[in-house]
């Protein structure tokens, strides 16, 4: 879920330009395990824009060592908060 959240947090900050924080995961879900020695992808799309809050689709896939399958593990909504240097949440620019 970390590395997911990192996923979110990158493509947050991509599109409000500003640091941004996580402030809520929804609609977590867990399809299958991940295992020690898995190479973990994950692949992020954002789904909305507020005035101070983005919400993120994250999907995490793993590629299997043993048996080179591709599988989808996990998916959830990350959603994130520009702030500004007062730590305050702040306006998204919009262009």
């Amino acid at each position: 879920m970390s590395q997911m959240d990192m996923a979110a947090s990158l493509s947050a900050h991509r599109h409000a330009r500003s640091r941004v924080v996580t402030v809520a995961v929804d609609k977590m879900e867990l399809h299958l395990p991940v295992f020690v020695g898995d190479e973990l992808s994950c692949y992020t799309a954002v789904v909305r824009s507020g005035r101070t809050s983005v919400t993120v689709k994250v999907e995490a896939w793993v590629h299997r060592r043993d048996d080179g399958d591709q599988l989808k593990v996990t998916q959830g909504l990350f959603t994130m908060v520009a702030i500004g240097e007062d730590r305050r949440p702040r306006a998204i620019s919009r262009g």
